[in-house]
C-alpha cells in the first residue's frame, strides 16, 4: 500500500479517514496524522461538492456501487484543486453490515486541464469556422468518403447548407464547372497531391458560376495513412473579375499606346522630311531658317516623348528577370546611341569600363538606364562639343557598383534636383515629357533594387554640370 503510485483511503462509516497512504500525502500536502479521524467531507471535498459527495457516500452505505468510477475533486493543504478518478471497495462484518470503505484513486489533474484546453481551444474553432467567410471543411476519406465538417460559409459561397453536403458526399463533384471537374477527380484519386492552392469553378445552386480557390492539407493516421483532407475554400469570383478587367484594360492601352506612337511617327517623319528639304532649299528666306530649326527640333521632341511612351510601356509590362550582366555593351550600346541622336554636335564620351570588368544583377533595360542619362546631358548641353565622363568603382563593402555620369552642361540647381526625385519616386500623372527619361531611370532602378543620387560635379557650384551618382547591385557568380 504505501509503495503504490495511487491513492488509497480509508473511510468508516461516517466518513471519517482511517486509511491514508504515502502517495496521498504526496497528492494533498496533508500527513496522515493531520487527516486520520477526520471528515473528509469538511477536510479534502471543496464546499460545493460536499453535498453530491456526501450523497454518493450515502448510496455506498446501503451497498449501491455506482456504474463508472466517480470523479471527486480534493483540496489540497496549499489550496490547490485536484482532480481525482475513484474505485471502491467496501467491506463489512459478520452480520453484512459495511464497517469500512476503501477507495484506490488515481490523480487525473494533468489529463483534466489538457482536456479543458482542448475543448477551449475546439471551442474557439468552432467560433471562428462558425463566423468565416471562408468555406472550412473537413473530409474524410477512410473508411468511408464523407464531410465530418463544413463551416456555415458554404451556404453563401454555394448557396447549398451544409447538411446537404452531410447527406450527400458527392455534392462538391457534382457543382464543380465540367471543365474543371478533371482537376478535382485527380485531387480525390490522390488527395496526397492536392495540397497547394488550385482554383476550381463551382456551380452555385442558383445556377451562377463562381471561381473558389481551395487550400487543402492532408490528415494522416497514426501509422501515416492518409484518411482526411482538410482545407479552406475562398470565392475569388471578384478578384478574377477584377484581374480579367485589368487584363483588358492593359490590352485596350498597349493597343492605343501602339496605334498612337505608330501614327503620330508617321505624322512625324512627314514632317521631318518635309523640314529638311527645305533646310537644304536655297531659296528658303535666311531670316526664317532659325524657326525652321526649332520647329524641327520640337518634331524631334515629339518623337523622343513617343518613344520614351513605348519605353515606360515595356519597363512596366515586361516581368522582372534579373541575370549577372556585363556593364560594357549595355553602357557601349547606350553611347552610340546618344551619338547619332545629335549629328550637330560633337559628342564626347569617356569612361574607365572595359569589356568583363564590371558585372551587376540587371536585365535588358540597362541599356535604357544609361541611354537616358546620357541623352539628357547631352541634350542639355548647350555647347557644340558635349564632354560627359563616365566613372566606375565598387562601394567599399562591395555590394554595389558605383557608376558616376558627369556632364558640363548648365547643372542642376537644388530645388530642381528636389523635383527630379519627386518625379521619379511619384510616378505621378501628367509628368512632363522632359522629365520622363530620369522617371524611366527610377522605374529601371526600382526593378534591380538600386538607387541614384544627383551632385553638382564641381562642389558648391551646380552651374558647372551635374553628376549623376548610380548604385547597381553587383552580379554575382
Amino acid at each position: 500500500m504505501e509503495a503504490a503510485d495511487v491513492l488509497i483511503i480509508g473511510l468508516d462509516a461516517r466518513g471519517r479517514v482511517t486509511l491514508f497512504n504515502q502517495k496521498s500525502e504526496e497528492v494533498t500536502g496533508y500527513s496522515r496524522d493531520e487527516v486520520l479521524g477526520k471528515s473528509v467531507f469538511t477536510l479534502l471535498i471543496p464546499t460545493e461538492e460536499r453535498k453530491e459527495a456526501r450523497q454518493r457516500f450515502k448510496k455506498l452505505l446501503v451497498g449501491e456501487k455506482p456504474k463508472f468510477a466517480p470523479l471527486t475533486s480534493w483540496m489540497t493543504k496549499s489550496g490547490v484543486q485536484r482532480f481525482i478518478r475513484w474505485k471502491t471497495a467496501l467491506f463489512t462484518d459478520t452480520d453484512g453490515q459495511i464497517r469500512e470503505i476503501y477507495s484506490l484513486g488515481i490523480d487525473i489533474t494533468k489529463q483534466r486541464e489538457a482536456e479543458e484546453k482542448l475543448r477551449k481551444n475546439e471551442e474557439r474553432f468552432r467560433v471562428l469556422a462558425e463566423n468565416a467567410q471562408d468555406v472550412i471543411y473537413l473530409y474524410s476519406i477512410m473508411p468511408e468518403r464523407k464531410f465530418e465538417y463544413v463551416s456555415p460559409a458554404v451556404t453563401r459561397v454555394t448557396g447549398y447548407t451544409p447538411e446537404e453536403f452531410y447527406d450527400d458526399p458527392d455534392l462538391v463533384v457534382k457543382i464543380v464547372y465540367p471543365e474543371d471537374l478533371p482537376i478535382l477527380q485527380g485531387a480525390l484519386q490522390d488527395p496526397a497531391s492536392f495540397t497547394g492552392p488550385s482554383e476550381i469553378r463551382w456551380i452555385r445552386k442558383d445556377g451562377d458560376v463562381i471561381w473558389t480557390e481551395q487550400q487543402s492539407s492532408v490528415v494522416p493516421d497514426a501509422q501515416g495513412n492518409l484518411i482526411a483532407v482538410q482545407g479552406v475554400v475562398r470565392d475569388i469570383t471578384e478578384r478574377k473579375q477584377v484581374i480579367d478587367e485589368m487584363e483588358r484594360a492593359r490590352n485596350l492601352a498597349e493597343f492605343l499606346v501602339d496605334l498612337m506612337a505608330h501614327d503620330l511617327n508617321n505624322i512625324n517623319q512627314g514632317i521631318m522630311s518635309a523640314m529638311e528639304i527645305l533646310q537644304h532649299d536655297s531659296s528658303f528666306p535666311e531670316p526664317l531658317q532659325g524657326r525652321l530649326n526649332d520647329a524641327l527640333s520640337q518634331v524631334e521632341r515629339s518623337a523622343n516623348l513617343i518613344d520614351n511612351v513605348k519605353r515606360f510601356q515595356r519597363v512596366d509590362i515586361e516581368p522582372v528577370t534579373l541575370r549577372r550582366i556585363d556593364v560594357y555593351p549595355p553602357l557601349q550600346s547606350a553611347i552610340e546611341a546618344v551619338e547619332r541622336n545629335f549629328p550637330a554636335k560633337s559628342i564626347l564620351i569617356t569612361n574607365n569600363i572595359h569589356e568583363r570588368q564590371y558585372y551587376v544583377t540587371a536585365d535588358q533595360f540597362l541599356s535604357e538606364l544609361f541611354f537616358n542619362i546620357l541623352h539628357n546631358a547631352a541634350k542639355y548641353d548647350r555647347s557644340e562639343r558635349v564632354t560627359i565622363d563616365v566613372r566606375a568603382d565598387l562601394t567599399s563593402d562591395e555590394r554595389f557598383l558605383r557608376v558616376n555620369i558627369m556632364d558640363h552642361g548648365p547643372g542642376i540647381s537644388d530645388e530642381e534636383k528636389a523635383r527630379i526625385f519627386s518625379r521619379m519616386t511619384s510616378r505621378k500623372t501628367g509628368v512632363k515629357g522632359s522629365g520622363m527619361g530620369l522617371t524611366l531611370v527610377g522605374q529601371i532602378l526600382h526593378r534591380y533594387g538600386g538607387n541614384i543620387v544627383v551632385a553638382d560635379r564641381v562642389d558648391g557650384d551646380y552651374t558647372q554640370g551635374a553628376s549623376f551618382v548610380i548604385l547597381l547591385p553587383k552580379g554575382e557568380v
